[in-house]
């Protein structure tokens, strides 16, 4: 009787300890991201680099992320395919 109860503690308290960590995590990344979007809105000049191989962009004062809209330029200076080209 005595094993049983306190692998019953022990078992509620861990599940426990499990439940309430997932929740202080969900907490902290909720009050990361709501300060990631105070920064954001107050970030009024935004200094935009790119990334990902220039397929999108992200603000170096902010870290706020934006898609491109241009396509990135070839750095070899190629502009289409060699499909369309005549021989």
């Amino acid at each position: 009787m005595v094993v049983t109860d306190v692998i019953t503690v022990v078992s509620l308290l861990s599940i426990g300890g499990i439940i309430g960590a997932a929740g202080f995590r969900r907490l902290f990344r909720l009050d990361r991201l709501r300060w990631e979007r105070i920064r954001q809105t107050a970030c009024r000049w935004h200094r935009w680099q790119t990334v990902e191989g220039g397929a999108s962009l992200i603000c170096a004062l902010c870290n706020k992320k934006s898609r491109r809209i241009n396509p990135a330029r070839d750095p070899d200076g190629d502009s289409g395919s060699s499909g369309s080209l005549l021989p």
